[in-house]
């Protein structure tokens, strides 16, 4: 009887074990444990086939393999690091790389390691080529690291930018042409964005092969007449200053000019654009035939888009083919524009009907056509199949938190959604628009990725990735699912949002602390229906420390609509505010919050709205956090700032009236501030400026430098800098509860 009772008792114990799960640490999530596997998939353009890397740090395993899309299994290892045979060339070593491309015929690849940050989101490797017929390893330079690598048409020669200047390679000669020789650091850029560009309008390589060849066009950055600061970093035993070049609203901006090299000839053009240099040149292409290049221009106001056709041989202007004007600001789409083969028109994105959409512009006969139409957004073109004259397209159709595959003939008929299941789909198509590579997820669920026909069946009956040993990684911890919320604001627009609330099975747990995170700018949503990694596992994370975190879209953001994204035109907080604090009440209403520990939380332009909620809105939450938040538009980049205020000597007041400093005298408490110092996209000086006012009235407020580190607050794969800020905002929260 004792024996049974006992083994009772063990069972129960034993079933209370298995039902208690652990707390997420941060440090676990920031060190990579709870990382699920993505993929950087490139699909060969011989084949239907996709090759990755794969990657194994315990055994120093890295490789590309390659997934036949016909079958759906992996066929070869093309490339590891482990690879080593006689005559390779490779004065710098390395033991993992970063990523890979091929030559047009797929018989040659770039290997890119030891990358290197240059601005926001551009980069600086080293960069090898494989030849995959005669098993050689070489590398491209050995005198620096070199940016936006390409191979020219037939595979033959190899450009890259380095210092500022183009180059090509000859990849059997090993001999190095130089297409430019004036490019310095701060003065004159050729062939890539610099920031005002990268940051302003999301471009990075700012140079093109033409279709045989024999010639390169290419964007020439002026940036002399544009004013720098100072960037300070603290490694070193003396400061070290950096002169960035930054132009601020009102300011001087980067004179671009496009100029086309005849390689053959050894002999440069210039193209005709027009005499005021006072503008913004984003992007270009060749017409299919070489004849001629169609440039974008984009005034200074960014009210007026022209697309001009220039003559490729001598640059001479031949008429302007498009023209957008806008009385509030162009929508600018990177790498808009993709040619049509027929030498007469090209696929065009543009938002003037309310919604983002494809059209058809021929610009022989001055014609055009919608493609797509209706209140939605095409989120990305993906191609034209010209055997089947079908677009393809990922869209947020029916659920703007969600991005599906479409595809379309170009009479606009017959749309048909290929994707199979919920969440944000990232597709990569075959050459041949017959097969495509399918990576999906979902907010609370991680990447999987499957193969499918573009007929709409699925290659193989399970998924080639899903993330397993993620999910085992996960099983023993409490991680909370988010649930999607909505509400209508004061303009009966639909707000979107997601809350993860701690509480399962319907049980009601103790009223919690609300932690609402907010980004809020015209460029980017947070509300989408996709796994986020690393920051999904650390909202999970302030769950598990007896929070409740939202965040919503407010007015001003994309996704919704140009009426929904451009209601912050000459007023950033129009909309924006109101449905921040209408979400504050709706979740209090709705969930079990304490009305009394409320906190608004963001990130850059998040960062903007909380700090200026601290101020202005002082009492609406009782804690405010503001990471990298921009506090005077003054001081932030030109291109972003125009297109939303003007500039500043048109509108003094309107400026003013949008900083948090303004408020100063407002300000009730509660403020954490946190920066970068080296921050090169949201610069301290913004932090430093409103937390010198809020000194001088004698306010209490917390604030803390990161040393040396940029925008993102980040250092690597074991991440320390973000495992301090969260430990610090967790304690910074715990300090100041009501």
């Amino acid at each position: 009887m004792q024996k049974t009772i006992t083994t009772i008792a063990l069972s129960i114990l034993y079933t209370i074990s298995l039902a208690q799960k652990l707390p997420l640490k941060i440090e676990s999530i920031w060190n990579g444990y709870f990382d699920e596997k993505k993929l950087q998939p490139h699909i060969l353009h011989t084949r239907p086939a996709v090759a990755f890397i794969r990657a194994d740090r315990e055994t120093n395993f890295e490789g590309i393999l390659t997934l036949d899309m016909v079958t759906g299994k992996i066929i070869d290892t093309i490339f590891t690091n482990q690879t080593k045979v006689t005559g390779d060339e490779t004065p710098i070593t390395f033991t993992f790389f970063e990523d890979f491309d091929f030559s047009p015929d797929d018989s040659k690849f770039l290997i890119k390691t030891e990358r290197q940050a240059v601005y926001h989101a551009s980069f600086k490797e080293f960069i090898y080529v494989w030849d995959d017929v005669k098993k050689t390893l070489k590398p491209i330079t050995t005198d620096g690291k070199i940016s936006y690598t390409t191979f020219s048409p037939n595979g033959k020669l190899v450009s890259y930018i380095r210092d500022g200047n183009i180059y090509f390679k000859n990849i059997e000669s090993g001999k190095i042409t130089a297409v430019t020789s004036d490019g310095v650091a701060g003065s004159i850029i050729n062939g890539m964005a610099d920031e005002v560009y990268e940051d302003g309008f999301g471009i990075g390589q700012m140079y093109q092969w033409s279709p045989d060849g024999n010639k390169i066009a290419f964007i020439k950055l002026n940036q002399n007449f544009v004013k720098k600061i100072p960037l300070t970093t603290y490694e070193k035993n003396e400061p070290v200053i950096q002169q960035k070049v930054y132009a601020k609203p009102g300011e001087a901006i980067t004179e671009a000019g496009l100029f086309i090299y005849d390689i053959k000839n050894n002999a440069y053009s210039k193209l005709d654009l027009g005499n005021n240099s006072n503008q913004y040149i984003l992007n270009f292409k060749w017409q299919p035939n070489g004849a001629s290049i169609l440039v974008e221009r984009l005034n200074r106001a960014q009210k007026k888009m022209d697309i001009l056709q220039c003559n490729a041989n001598n640059g001479s202007y031949i008429k302007t083919v498009y023209s957008e004007v806008k009385p509030d600001y162009i929508t600018v789409v990177p790498n808009n524009m993709y040619m049509h083969p027929n030498q007469s028109s090209f696929f065009w994105q543009s938002g003037k009907t309310g919604y983002n959409h494809i059209y058809e512009i021929n610009y022989t006969t001055d014609s055009e056509k919608a493609i797509t139409q209706g209140e939605w957004d095409v989120i990305d073109y993906k191609g034209y199949d010209a055997k089947r004259d079908r677009i393809y397209y990922t869209a947020n159709m029916n659920d703007n938190k969600q991005s599906q595959l479409f595809s379309a003939s170009t009479n606009g008929n017959n749309p048909i959604k290929l994707t199979l299941t919920r969440g944000t789909h990232e597709v990569h198509i075959s050459d041949d628009f017959a097969y495509f590579f399918d990576h999906v997820s979902t907010i609370n669920s991680p990447s999987v990725y499957r193969i499918y026909k573009t007929n709409g069946a699925e290659v193989t009956n399970k998924a080639i990735i899903e993330n397993k040993k993620f999910k085992d990684n996960i099983q023993p911890y409490d991680v909370n699912d988010a649930s999607f919320f909505s509400f209508k604001n004061k303009n009966n627009a639909v707000v979107n949002g997601w809350v993860i609330t701690g509480e399962k099975n319907g049980q009601r747990n103790k009223k919690r602390h609300l932690i609402l995170y907010v980004y809020g700018a015209h460029n980017k949503r947070e509300v989408l229906d996709e796994w986020n990694d690393r920051a999904s596992m650390t909202w999970r994370y302030f769950v598990n420390m007896g929070y409740t975190v939202a965040c919503i879209d407010p007015s001003g953001t994309p996704g919704n609509g140009e009426a929904f994204k451009k209601i912050t035109y000459n007023n950033l907080t129009n909309g924006a505010v109101d449905d921040i604090t209408t979400a504050k009440e709706y979740l209090i209403r709705n969930f079990n919050i304490d009305a009394n520990n409320t906190t608004l939380m963001g990130w850059s332009y998040g960062g903007y709205l909380a700090s200026l909620f601290a101020t202005k809105y002082a009492g609406s939450f009782n804690t405010y956090i503001a990471i990298a938040p921009v506090t005077d538009w003054r001081s932030y980049g030109v291109a972003y700032t125009e297109r939303l205020l003007g500039m500043p000597s048109d509108n003094p007041e309107l400026y003013k009236n949008l900083m948090p400093e303004t408020y100063v005298s407002d300000y009730k408490g509660g403020l954490l501030l946190l920066h970068g110092t080296a921050d090169d996209n949201v610069y301290v000086q913004n932090t430093l400026k409103l937390a010198k006012a809020l000194t001088e009235v004698d306010a209490n407020y917390d604030i803390q430098m990161f040393t040396d580190k940029g925008h993102t607050l980040s250092d690597g794969m074991v991440d320390k800098t973000r495992m301090n800020l969260y430990r610090m905002i967790y304690k910074f929260l715990q300090r100041n509860k009501n």
